[in-house]
């Protein structure tokens, strides 16, 4: 039997160095390849910048390529190594042989694809997958449409974890009205992020402290999600009775 060698990802279509990994997404736990006309750069550039603030890597690739490295090679790299991909279907895109060869490659490696409607609607094969309205263009309404993905959704526990900032915890907490599915393993580690790190117990965004700014908390989505009693506690959440027994 041959071994995997341990620096190398491999995907059905290529084997993408570690350094390519690297150098394209750098450490992010979740990636995702914009593809777009030339015109719509700003755009995807602007996607791509969002996308951080949930440490999520974007991959534009007007910007992405260093100028001295091979761009086919390096689009290839990043087709074979993204977690899902995002079309900005603007007017023309299916005029372009680039836009429709990367969503051709989504589509082999059966990566989610979410599809914004700019001027173009989702035809062929795209045309089965999520579609957004030109009002949904921003990042929180894209990684919302990928929440359901548990790479996705371990990419958003772990910035809990690793969040630094009361402002930051606010951003990230836009997401929490697309936690619509949670696995044990997940469940457990969201209560933990939560309950062990002070700049998100102290967001607004998670603790519901102003519900009309920034929404009702964690708590309220977790009884939601699990149809159990969650409660805050000395700043902690904890689980209690079961909802059908709070008026026993």
């Amino acid at each position: 039997m041959s071994k995997k060698n341990p620096d190398t990802t491999f995907t059905t279509e290529h084997q993408v160095p570690a350094d390519a990994i690297q150098r394209i997404w750098g450490d992010s736990k979740f990636r995702i390849f914009i593809t777009h006309l030339a015109k719509d750069k700003e755009l995807a550039e602007k996607l791509k910048t969002d996308f951080k603030d949930f440490g999520v890597a974007g991959f534009v690739a007007h910007t992405s390529i260093e100028p001295a490295l091979e761009w086919q090679s390096e689009i290839e790299f990043a087709l074979s190594s993204m977690d899902a991909l995002v079309a900005l279907m603007t007017d023309g895109f299916h005029e372009s042989r680039w836009t429709d060869q990367e969503i051709g490659f989504a589509l082999g490696r059966k990566v989610p694809i979410v599809s914004i409607r700019l001027g173009t609607d989702p035809y062929g094969f795209i045309g089965k997958y999520q579609a957004l309205p030109p009002s949904k263009s921003n990042s929180v309404d894209v990684l919302s449409a990928l929440m359901k993905e548990q790479k996705m959704l371990n990419c958003f526990i772990q910035k809990m974890e690793n969040c630094r900032s009361f402002n930051a915890g606010n951003r990230l907490a836009q997401l929490l009205p697309a936690l619509t599915t949670m696995p044990d393993w997940a469940l457990r580690r969201l209560i933990s992020a939560f309950n062990d790190n002070p700049q998100i117990i102290d967001s607004f965004g998670f603790s519901g402290k102003k519900v009309r700014e920034y929404g009702p908390g964690l708590v309220h989505y977790l009884r939601e999600l699990t149809g159990k009693k969650y409660e805050l506690k000395d700043g902690k959440i904890v689980e209690t009775k079961p909802w059908y027994s709070w008026n026993l």
